[in-house]
């Protein structure tokens, strides 16, 4: 009995982010990705099975997504000639050290990777003026982390870690990893000089159920945190989790989300709606460069509603939890991560610019930074209105911070 209770001890402390009484401290505390990351790179059809083929490859995700785990994999001797360009770009996951086909019937791997590695589209020109997200701090609330990755390992200031296995889901590791790099990557982020504070936990108690409780908690004790701090102080907070209006404890949530504005710190969810619009990504035309605005597509144009806001992002190489250290990444894994990144990235370059500015008011600039793509025979349709135009949003921050 006496061992149930301290296991059930730790397992609370753990899913409020396994931090002390005494309140955050800077560097790394706790558990970063173990295992289970481990486990998906041993999976190996081209070492367990005689004549593997494509389907052996093939994994469904908690979101009833498919995708081909072709990581570190030897594939040279796999028959891949029914695989297509859009599977390539969409369900395939890819690293550097993948062995592929002697011969591809259309497909140009080189320059498909060489085509998604790089800055996100119009990170340049805001680095290129020397806004870089320094002097801003952004706190993150999510599941597992490898946090020793070179893209982003220099921006954790903080992060506490957790055995709580709600936090270990594979996917979300993945997602995580490939979210920050993305935010704040030295190499493919948006916010390469900002500074980051990461608490592991799931946001679900240990039956599974949402547990905005532990969340309340981490929020206090980040708010705590950072009235210690004496340089790039926590401007927002990524909650990398649904909020489920219906938790018992969410007019607490919304209380905490005003008082954190009230102390200059904005809230953000995974799923990003602000002032009346709606926050989505947008996918990468293969082999097409990611620095050009033409290079993107919504495969749904046309059916969305006008408040949506489209933010070019998928489709891209980003950071793998391990030893791989890079990996493609198909456009339909996870969006929602890619959507709260570019948003977050965006808006740390935007503090930069003018610290004053709040999220409201940042949304409300990124919404009159929007062009019309024209239409793309192939892609594009009927062409794509609310694409935001990160040349735009500079110019309307730089003009905003003129006056």
């Amino acid at each position: 009995m006496k061992k149930v209770l301290i296991l059930s001890l730790l397992l609370t402390l753990c899913l409020s982010g396994c931090f002390s009484e005494d309140g955050l401290k800077p560097g790394i505390h706790g558990t970063s990705a173990g295992k289970e990351m481990e486990e998906f790179l041993e999976s190996r059809p081209d070492k367990s099975l005689s004549n593997p083929s494509l389907s052996d490859y093939q994994i469904k995700t908690s979101q009833n997504f498919y995708f081909y785990n072709f990581i570190a994999k030897d594939l040279s001797t796999l028959d891949l000639s029914s695989l297509t360009l859009s599977e390539l770009a969409n369900e395939t996951m890819f690293t550097a050290s993948t062995k592929w086909p002697a011969t591809l019937p259309n497909l140009d791997i080189e320059q498909f990777w060489e085509q998604a590695w790089g800055k996100p589209l119009g990170a340049a020109l805001f680095h290129e003026n020397g806004i870089t997200g320094k002097g801003v701090g952004i706190a993150i609330i999510g599941p597992q982390l490898y946090v020793d990755h070179p893209e982003y390992k220099d921006n954790l200031k903080l992060f506490y870690g957790s055995e709580d296995p709600l936090s270990q889901n594979l996917f979300s590791t993945l997602g995580s990893g490939a979210m920050l790099s993305n935010l704040a990557g030295k190499s493919l982020g948006y916010a390469p000089e900002a500074s980051i504070a990461y608490i592991v936990n799931s946001g679900y108690d240990e039956k599974g159920k949402q547990d905005l409780s532990s969340i309340l908690e981490n929020m206090d004790s980040l708010l705590e945190y950072n009235k210690t701090l004496k340089k790039d102080p926590i401007r927002m907070i990524l909650i990398l989790s649904d909020i489920n209006t219906q938790d018992r404890a969410y007019d607490t949530y919304r209380a905490k989300v005003e008082e954190l504005k009230q102390a200059g710190i904005e809230v953000m969810t995974k799923m990003p709606y602000f002032n009346g619009h709606y926050f989505t990504t947008v996918a990468k035309i293969p082999y097409a460069p990611l620095d050009d605005v033409n290079s993107y597509y919504f495969d749904k144009a046309g059916e969305t509603p006008d408040h949506v806001l489209y933010l070019p992002y998928a489709n891209r190489v980003l950071a793998f939890p391990g030893e791989e250290t890079y990996v493609y990444y198909p456009s339909s894994f996870d969006v929602n991560y890619g959507t709260i990144s570019t948003l977050a990235g965006f808006y740390a370059l935007a503090l930069q610019m003018d610290p004053s500015l709040t999220l409201d008011e940042f949304v409300e600039i990124v919404a009159d930074s929007t062009i019309t793509l024209r239409p793309d025979k192939e892609y594009r349709v009927t062409g794509l209105e609310n694409v935001i135009y990160p040349s735009r949003l500079y110019d309307h921050l730089a003009a905003l911070k003129e006056k």
